[in-house]
């Protein structure tokens, strides 16, 4: 019997893997694209030895500073690659896999804690119980599922699939170490915690685990007794406690004041972000039902909700959340892993779904909340389908995996290169004016300048206070030779943005050009003034001044 286990959690390893290289095979010779930058613009992590000054380096000096395991990660793939971006990719699918062997060792060990399940036993390979099947196939739904493509296609938000995995390394270790009755599990109790560290130093929301890990003993290991929880309360008291203190670390000494203030380069206030995200939060839940490439986006145009009737749908998504809450608490008893898992959905996304002035929507935000959803809906299905239909149930997952998996593969064709992904945003996100802006910086890079000079008026025709739109405008009309053109959208950028040194820079050079060294001279001044480490400017500044002292060109009026 244990030789037949073995073989069939090796062939369970063995189809995750080849399925999801299979899916994110179009994905591993992608461009760096977005936030991407904080990988190949950071010197920090640009590392040739593993020795401690190196290290140290990339832990104290990289941004941001609170995600030191994600920016080891990433300096471990310059030192064994350099640039060659397959490496960051095949390294951000590992992760992935490896993710889901843990959750499918987690649900493993979940499903025989479950009231009511015992008595479910048809007949498998893995031995008499239905567990594994279950576990398989809730873990290969959830691997293959398209809306996780934003964690795993998008370099930098290995942060987020990182900090997951060791996440779900820190509570399978601690659930090992419960159920086993010797020395060896104070092992496992450490490697929870090193684990949970690990998450932490990977990203920030990964505060709630220790909650979790609480919430995981009275579910499933306590059976809910109150006694035990009513006894517990100080570790629970602990908890909270260290997450407060957490969030104090991370937000500074006045996190209310850091937190509000977040809010003053954004469009929507404290209380319209709280009311927004109670429809966010079905948004995901409905893109998690129907993943299809055509809904997914990097940059979703999303309303903001101004009161609980502006739109209508806020009411009703407040009075559905709270039904949310209700149901988990109701349905505890009877059906375990259903409310944990909607617990676990809720719990995982407050972070950076409530009050922190984050962005409104973004799809890798799912990544650890949505696990437990899959493992929770096969095994409700799974125990209530006659013997008859098991085959037909299990035939019914399959091509539902391999239909995933197919859109997980058309996905991560957005996600090949700058034009590819940032096109997809524009067309899906078409009232909104960051996508078509980065579309035109993308287009330009490829010297597709007509194409990028329509995006930026396209971007101006959205918002005209769109600071850099016509800065890029105007560097295009550099490039083709209309000066005057490019000085007349360089002074409406300056007008928005006065204290911008890249828009005085970019002046100052054209004025250089036009061998107008006087009002060069005065940018380029203004430039030194506002970032002090800028030598190139402080060069340009240098040679105007010598130029204009030597009278090599009047001050002209066209040149203002």
């Amino acid at each position: 019997m244990e030789k037949r286990r073995v073989i069939f959690h090796s062939g369970v390893i063995a189809v995750l893997v080849v399925t999801v290289l299979a899916a994110y095979a179009n994905v591993l010779d992608g461009q760096f694209v977005f936030d991407d930058s904080r990988i190949y613009n950071n010197p920090n992590l640009r590392i040739t030895s593993l020795d401690w000054a190196s290290l140290r380096q990339v832990v104290l000096k990289s941004e941001p500073v609170t995600r030191p395991v994600a920016n080891l990660s990433f300096a471990l793939n310059y030192y064994l690659h350099g640039d060659a971006l397959p490496g960051f990719h095949l390294f951000n699918v590992l992760v992935h896999l490896l993710t889901g062997v843990l959750l499918y060792g987690l649900v493993l060990d979940t499903l025989p804690l479950l009231p009511g399940l015992q008595s479910y036993r048809p007949a498998e390979p893995g031995g008499n119980t239905p567990y594994p099947w279950l576990a398989f196939l809730a873990v290969w739904l959830w691997l293959l599922h398209p809306l996780q493509t934003q964690a795993v296609s998008y370099v930098v938000q290995r942060m987020s699939s990182l900090a997951a995995m060791f996440y779900l390394l820190s509570l399978w270790l601690y659930v090992r170490g419960r159920l086993r009755h010797d020395r060896a599990s104070m092992l496992f109790y450490a490697g929870s915690v090193v684990a949970g560290l690990f998450a932490l130093g990977s990203k920030e929301s990964s505060v709630t685990l220790p909650f979790f890990i609480l919430l995981y003993e009275w579910y499933f290991l306590q059976n809910l007794r109150p006694d035990w929880l009513r006894r517990h309360l100080p570790a629970v008291a602990l908890a909270a406690g260290v997450a407060i203190l957490l969030g104090f670390f991370y937000l500074g000494g006045d996190p209310v004041a850091r937190i509000l203030a977040g809010y003053d380069g954004r469009d929507f206030s404290l209380a319209q972000r709280l009311l927004t995200e109670a429809r966010v939060l079905f948004f995901y839940l409905g893109l998690i039902l129907f993943p299809a490439p055509g809904r997914l986006n990097l940059d979703h145009d999303f309303i903001v909700s101004t009161s609980l009737l502006q739109p209508v749908t806020t009411l009703l998504a407040v009075a559905a959340l709270a039904g949310m809450v209700w149901l988990a608490c109701r349905s505890a008893r009877q059906h375990r892993l259903f409310s944990f898992a909607l617990i676990w959905f809720l719990g995982n996304l407050l972070v950076e779904s409530s009050v922190i002035a984050l962005e409104l929507v973004f799809e890798h935000r799912l990544y650890l909340p949505s696990m437990l959803l899959f493992a929770a809906a096969v095994t409700e299905i799974g125990r209530r389908l006659p013997p008859r239909w098991l085959r037909a149930g299990v035939a019914t997952a399959v091509a539902l995996a391999m239909l995933l998996g197919f859109w997980t593969f058309e996905r991560n064709k957005v996600w090949h290169d700058r034009i590819s992904l940032w096109s997809d945003c524009a067309q899906k996100s078409p009232a909104k004016a960051r996508p078509k802006n980065n579309l035109g910086v993308a287009l330009k890079r490829a010297g597709r300048l007509p194409e990028a000079a329509e995006q930026f008026w396209a971007v101006i025709a959205i918002d005209p206070t769109f600071t850099e739109a016509y800065n890029n405008l105007a560097n295009i009309m550099v490039d083709v030779g209309r000066g005057d053109e490019a000085l007349r959208l360089y002074g409406k950028a300056l007008e928005l943005s006065p204290g911008n040194p890249a828009i005085h820079d970019n002046i100052g050079r054209l004025l250089l050009e036009r061998r107008n060294y006087g009002r060069a001279m005065m940018h380029f001044a203004e430039v030194v003034r506002l970032q002090p480490d800028f030598p190139e400017a402080q060069a340009n500044l240098l040679f105007a001044q010598r130029m204009w002292r030597q009278g090599a060109s009047p001050l002209t009026a066209q040149d203002h």
